[in-house]
């Protein structure tokens, strides 16, 4: 396959999770989507625990921090931090 990756979608009833990954370049992407009343961002840090891969420092060969980035940052939107 070229370019490696998987492409992934779930759905139930009103909700669903789809994913992206890009291996080559140490990239996943997730959308998240819920009707439900509960807010998903506290789920972020389980979502970056579980699926984020740190990057090895090519100088030092040491473990770099896992690093998250809101796609709307990626696509020039307004951030409200």
């Amino acid at each position: 396959l070229q370019p490696a990756g998987v492409s992934c979608v779930g759905v139930l009833l009103e909700s669903h999770i789809s994913f992206h990954t890009w291996p080559d370049e140490g990239v996943i992407t997730l959308d998240l989507f819920t009707c439900g009343s509960n807010p998903l961002v506290p789920v972020v840090p389980v979502i970056e625990k579980l699926f984020g891969v740190p990057r090895i420092n090519p100088e030092t060969g040491l473990k770099q921090e896992t690093r998250s980035v809101w796609s709307h940052e990626l696509r020039g939107f307004r951030s409200f931090d």
